[in-house]
């Protein structure tokens, strides 16, 4: 009598990454979910994945201005110049990043002649 030795396919029992989809509601939700799950699975998030979730903030920051605008019936101001918006987010930025300390910018004042440049 002879007998094949069938082959055993083992199934992928334990998933690399839960997505819990419950609380969707847009479409910049489920990347963030995705994203989310990637960070809780211990899996490295791609530079598309960081602009994503970057460019999602930025869109609800927006959205939870003018809502909150709308709300407290304050006129809102619609920058249609790119070169003023450009200069706005300058400012914003500028406003946003701390001085480093004395002591560090004068040591890069001192090493700023040594250094080469690119």
């Amino acid at each position: 009598m002879i007998t094949m030795k069938t082959k055993n396919i083992k199934k992928n029992t334990n998933p690399t990454m839960i997505v819990d989809l419950t609380n969707v509601k847009s479409p910049a939700d489920i990347s963030d979910a995705f994203i989310l799950a990637k960070i809780h699975a211990g899996m490295p998030i791609s530079d598309v994945d960081f602009l994503t979730a970057k460019l999602n903030t930025i869109d609800r920051m927006v959205e939870a201005v003018n809502t909150l605008a709308n709300d407290l019936d304050v006129k809102t101001t619609y920058i249609n110049d790119d070169k003023l918006a450009k200069k706005l987010m300058k400012e914003i930025d500028k406003a946003l990043n701390k001085k480093q300390p004395w002591y560090k910018r004068f040591w890069n004042w001192l090493k700023n002649p040594f250094v080469k440049k690119k």
